[in-house]
């Protein structure tokens, strides 16, 4: 069991990667507790859009707040979140830290909550970040 596991929530520029989670998780193992990383945006750039910008654009529209979502983006984004509680359930964290920088992560930041809250009534999920 890890005491807090820091997310990266999608979806952000991928050349401008978040340093919130490590600087965190630095922060938490310094105060003595166990901590893992990791980018969620980056597993949906890899597993649901196949390392393809194009489709990353594409299917983004499911977390950007000016667009609508289509079907695609719906079903994908239904995949992302179920491949996110299985590496959540993996992990066995305590606490659950979600990183939102910026206003466009706030849909996904919303899906998987509700994700989360649904599968582990009990976790306790804590947001930070500018966004």
């Amino acid at each position: 069991m890890t005491d807090i596991l820091i997310c990266a929530m999608p979806s952000l520029f991928l050349d401008r990667s978040p340093s919130a989670p490590a600087l965190l998780r630095s922060a938490v193992e310094t105060a003595g507790y166990s901590a893992r990383t990791v980018d969620f945006n980056l597993s949906w750039f890899w597993r649901q859009c196949q390392g393809n910008m194009e489709r990353f654009n594409q299917l983004g529209c499911v977390f950007r707040n000016s667009e609508v979502a289509t079907e695609k983006s719906i079903r994908a984004a239904e995949q992302w979140i179920e491949q996110s509680l299985e590496y959540i359930e993996r992990v066995n964290p305590r606490l659950l830290g979600l990183s939102v920088f910026s206003m466009q992560q706030h849909r996904a930041t919303w899906r998987l909550t509700q994700a989360v809250r649904k599968r582990f009534p009990n976790m306790k999920i804590v947001l930070g970040g500018l966004g």
